[in-house]
């Protein structure tokens, strides 16, 4: 028998750009798909406002580093960082995930 989060979390290693942009997306995007926040920047718990210049960071963020990958400009990174978190995910073939 597992304790409560037993076999629940697993890891594999990030080796495109695409997989890392979807990644980021999906930790920004899981607040609003539990259901408990209606916009992505009505969580506090998550680093989405913070990323944007909404709030402060709670923690050391990687901020500009993550805001590089859309645009060496800050300002066009933060827009086109907006429009591509509240994107839908492109369809797939859905992974497999351990038990």
């Amino acid at each position: 028998m597992n304790h409560l989060f037993g076999k629940r979390y697993w890891s594999r290693r990030i080796k495109t750009d695409a997989s890392l942009w979807n990644v980021v997306r999906y930790i920004v995007q899981n607040p609003r798909r539990a259901g408990v926040a209606q916009t992505l920047d009505g969580y506090r718990w998550t680093s989405y406002a913070a990323t944007i210049g909404l709030a402060l960071a709670d923690i050391k963020l990687a901020r500009d580093e993550v805001l590089r990958f859309f645009s060496r400009s800050e300002s066009r990174a933060v827009e086109t960082f907006r429009w591509f978190c509240s994107a839908s995910p492109m369809i797939g073939p859905v992974r497999w995930q351990p038990p």
